[in-house]
């Protein structure tokens, strides 16, 4: 009886790429999550978080093209195709969490040169966008592992 087993190809440059994206967006997410945490902020900070916010979002875009661009979904599924309403979900959490942290810039620009008036819900907003999106990349490092444990072979 032969058996099929399929491989996920780890292409090095292509996780290079991903490994610098993840820390370049870890360390600014650290310091919008250091900015949204504070129970009140001067003047500049808010400034510097209104500009930070739409970094925020172009670096979480830049981050989730590379992760569909480059099969990050798609190997897994192939080796393990019961999970792939799993992969849908995530996925589609992209654009939910994109159009989350838009909503946030558009309050900035909307009110530009000002700042929005009720600041403190600007930052539960932020605070909110943080705790889906940490929640949603810790649930595909979970998929991911469990697809290299459970069905392309990692386990002995």
């Amino acid at each position: 009886m032969a058996t099929i087993v399929q491989t996920v190809t780890l292409v090095p440059a292509f996780m290079q790429e991903i490994k610098e994206d993840d820390d370049r967006l870890k360390r600014l997410l650290e310091e919008f999550r250091q900015l949204v945490s504070r129970s009140s902020l001067a003047y500049q900070e808010k400034l510097c978080l209104a500009s930070m916010v739409s970094d925020v979002r172009d670096r979480v875009a830049f981050h989730f093209g590379l992760e569909e661009a480059f099969g990050y979904f798609e190997d897994p599924v192939a080796a393990a195709p019961r999970l792939s309403e799993r992969v849908e979900r995530l996925r589609s959490q992209h654009g939910e969490l994109l159009e989350d942290v838009g909503r946030i810039v558009d309050l900035f620009e909307d009110s530009e040169p000002e700042l929005p008036e009720d600041f403190s819900a600007v930052q539960e907003m932020c605070r909110m966008f943080l705790k889906f999106f940490d929640e949603h990349e810790a649930a595909e490092s979970a998929l991911i592992v469990q697809a290299f444990n459970e069905d392309i072979g990692g386990e002995d």
